[in-house]
């Protein structure tokens, strides 16, 4: 449906074709008239020894080189993305590809390039970004590849592959078709493909309410090349205008990111289901939602009717003071729109105060491409026909205010024939020296690559800027970053503005206070490595980028076991902790360390809830609690908290037996709380104690349990912990320990009784 917008039938013609390519002295040349130092007079014919070849999109590389890219038909049904590159004066570089071209094969029937960027900062700089559609069975899907600076696939992309190719099909819905028109890199080298998708469609009824026909289809991929599902959830967005003509639909050809990060995509829809077309212009914001600061009543999405039956927008681009600038065709003339950035036209000067300009070539004419000059001008390029009905490359300059320039071409207009076939131009970039090239296809009796250059207004001298995105940093987490890049500079004193996108980072997502001031600031809330990128721009087309690395390292957890406790012996421990993280997306685990060789307690902790536990001492003296939370870095905080035991005031007394062999009584007491009396002996075969020195003696309130030291009669200590279980000779409990070594095992009575009193 859509390649009959754009593959008009001169793409089935057969044209003669220049191969050489011979550079003639430079004259003096107005701006509008081809550059006679390019190519044969300005021109340049490049065949692929193929069926046919299409240029469809230019880009400059910073060295100045230019490459084109497009589509090489090895037959009439069969082709692959093709690539050009060009040395300065038109020849092609024979250090890209073989011999300056190269082809590359998506596996399927037909593979296009649409659309081609260039990285121009960051470690990928230089490299080469290409998106258009590969088709397979009859339905296409978006590619994209990435090539290296000498036209090798990078196999650092795609899986290792250099080449990825997105479907839109949903659940349900295989015959769903995609096509990526537009490619656009992002500050942090994330790439933006836009184009076109079914959403829906039932082939088998045309009328059904369901069908809505084309749509707007974006997608998002990180460096590497996979979909980026910070965007739309899966790394993909597809958005109806609102309405349906069959054989129409909605498409977004152009793609471009504004300095904030906002994504403009540019194309046409059928907003009132009409069957007519309007420009559309849609804003998204950088997670894939419609941005709803923009266009009327909150939608984020604009249409424009220039009062004809169809109006298609083909490119769009953003002017230095925010405003977009749109470009196109109107039933046979070439058409512009400027936007403010709300979405509203821009009805101050352009067009006359209507925000709109058409203009006519004296035929069929279409703008295909849009570029602004450094002195904000508009140059719009596209084609004609002519009296013969063949295409010539159509190219018009405009003033800031949309009226045509006169002092370029003839009267703002300039045609270009490339020898007696359809010459189409599909897109336009303007070299830092001013400069204007134009790539598209024709030639005389076979359709090739076809790049004309063009004088232009060369900008005012200006010496790029200086960025310094500041000294690397080390922080701790949960601290607050400055970056600065006020020692960025610019030698022509020009004023700069900044951009600081988040280029990489191994923790969790940060956010900047603002991504368009010299010294933004965010916030750490876990470890990590983040390498944020500072360009500057002047405003006069110098820019600079450099890079500055943060290092956020993780904070061991502060801990507080609590206030030290005196105790008397005998009573349960109780122990409630707290803690605190900087790192609050960390996890915690604690441990208990009781002091007495008895098990750890562990678990898991949260910031703000306490840690507690409690634990029974049966062996007097004073004791060290610790208590260590460790993150899930394995930073680790601890504190401890001492228990100093003290004699209480109670009576224990009882008779005990352990099977044939363990006996013993004991009757001990204190009434004051400090002299305690009494006697306790314990026989079991291998042992005979007695003591009747007793130094302390503890119950618990609820008389279950008790404890009593002292010094056995040849000298040493001893410890006693017994438990009351209500039921004489069952359950009760009675452990000894001499000199720190438990005697009798768990304790249980087999006979006998113990009685605890207050």
């Amino acid at each position: 449906m859509l390649r009959a917008i754009l593959m008009v039938p001169w793409m089935l013609l057969f044209l003669l074709s220049v191969s050489s390519v011979v550079a003639l002295p430079a004259a003096a040349a107005s701006d509008g008239d081809l550059d006679t130092t390019f190519g044969i007079g300005g021109k340049v014919i490049t065949p692929f020894d193929s069926y046919t070849a299409i240029g469809q999109s230019v880009a400059i590389q910073p060295n100045g080189k230019i490459v084109v890219g497009g589509v090489s038909y090895t037959t009439i049904s069969t082709g692959d993305f093709a690539l050009a590159r060009y040395n300065t004066d038109g020849t092609l570089d024979p250090t890209f590809g073989t011999g300056g071209k190269v082809t590359t094969n998506f596996g399927a029937k037909v593979a296009s390039i649409w659309s081609v960027a260039i990285y121009k900062t960051g470690p990928h700089v230089g490299k080469i970004v290409a998106a258009g559609d590969s088709t397979a069975s009859g339905l296409n899907v978006f590619a994209l590849a990435r090539y290296n600076t000498d036209g090798s696939l990078d196999t650092t992309f795609g899986g290792g592959t250099g080449k990825v190719a997105t479907s839109f099909a949903l659940p349900g819905n295989v015959n769903v078709t995609a096509q990526a028109l537009s490619v656009a890199i992002q500050s942090d080298d994330r790439i933006v493909l836009a184009g076109n998708t079914v959403k829906g469609f039932d082939f088998s009824c045309f009328d059904c309410p369901a069908n809505n026909g084309f749509n707007f289809a974006l997608a998002r991929y990180d460096a590497d090349g996979n979909l980026d599902t910070s965007f739309g959830g899966t790394g993909k967005v597809i958005t109806d205008i609102g309405g349906f003509s069959f054989g129409g639909g909605d498409a977004a050809y152009s793609v471009v990111i504004q300095s904030d990060g906002k994504i403009v995509a540019a194309g046409y829809g059928n907003p009132l289901a009409s069957g007519n077309s309007d420009f559309a212009l849609l804003r998204y914001n950088t997670d894939g939602t419609l941005d709803t600061t923009f266009g009327g009543g909150g939608t984020g999405k604009v249409t424009t009717d220039f009062g004809t039956t169809f109006d298609y927008g083909f490119s769009a681009v953003i002017q230095s003071d925010g405003k977009i600038v749109v470009a196109g065709e109107s039933t046979n003339d070439f058409a512009l729109a400027r936007y403010n950035t709300d979405g509203t036209l821009d009805t101050t000067t352009f067009g006359g105060g209507t925000g709109k300009v058409t203009t006519n070539f004296g035929g069929t004419d279409r703008g295909q491409s849009v570029a602004i000059q450094s002195d904000d001008m508009i140059v719009v390029a596209g084609n004609t026909t002519t009296p013969t009905g063949s295409y010539d490359f159509a190219l018009a300059r405009y003033n800031t205010d949309g009226n045509l320039d006169s002092t370029f071409g003839a009267g703002g207009k300039v045609i270009t024939d490339f020898g007696g076939g359809p010459d189409v131009g599909h897109s336009v970039a303007i070299q830092s020296d001013g400069k204007i090239v134009v790539a598209g296809h024709g030639g005389a009796t076979h359709t090739d690559f076809a790049v004309a250059r063009y004088n232009g207004t060369e900008p005012p001298s200006n010496s790029p800027p200086l960025a310094v995105a500041g000294p690397d940093q080390v922080v701790n987490e949960g601290a607050t970053v400055q970056l600065d890049a006020s020692a960025s500079s610019d030698p022509d004193n020009n004023a700069l503005t900044f951009n600081w996108p988040v280029v990489s980072g191994t923790g969790p997502t940060i956010t900047l206070s603002s991504y368009t001031v010299a010294n933004p600031t965010f916030s750490t809330l876990d470890d990590g490595v983040y390498t944020l990128r500072v360009t500057v721009n002047d405003g006069n087309g110098g820019e600079a980028s450099d890079e500055v690395q943060v290092t956020v390292t993780n904070v061991a957890p502060a801990v507080n076991a609590g206030a030290d406790q005196s105790l008397p012996f005998g009573t349960l421990v109780n122990v409630s902790a707290s803690f605190t993280d900087p790192g609050t997306m960390d996890t915690w685990t604690y441990s208990i360390e009781w002091g007495d060789g008895s098990p750890v307690a562990t678990g898991s902790a949260t910031v703000g809830s306490p840690i507690t536990g409690s634990h029974q001492y049966v062996v007097p003296g004073n004791r060290t609690i610790t208590v260590c939370v460790t993150d899930d870095d394995l930073g680790q905080g601890c504190d401890s908290l001492t228990v100093t035991f003290v004699g209480g005031t109670g009576k224990i007394t009882g008779g005990v037996r352990f099977g044939n062999n363990g006996r013993g009584g004991f009757n001990v007491q204190s009434d004051d709380g400090v002299t305690v009396k009494g006697e306790m002996e314990y026989h079991d075969g291998s042992v005979n104690l007695h003591a009747r020195t007793m130094t302390v003696v503890a119950v618990s309130p609820d008389l279950k349990k008790g404890s009593f030291a002292g010094v056995l009669d040849d000298g040493r200590t001893f410890v006693v912990y017994v438990e009351d279980n209500g039921e004489p000779g069952r359950n009760d409990v009675f452990k000894i320990w001499v000199e720190g070594t438990l005697l009798n095992g768990d304790g249980t009575l087999t006979g006998g009784n113990v009685q605890i009193h207050k």
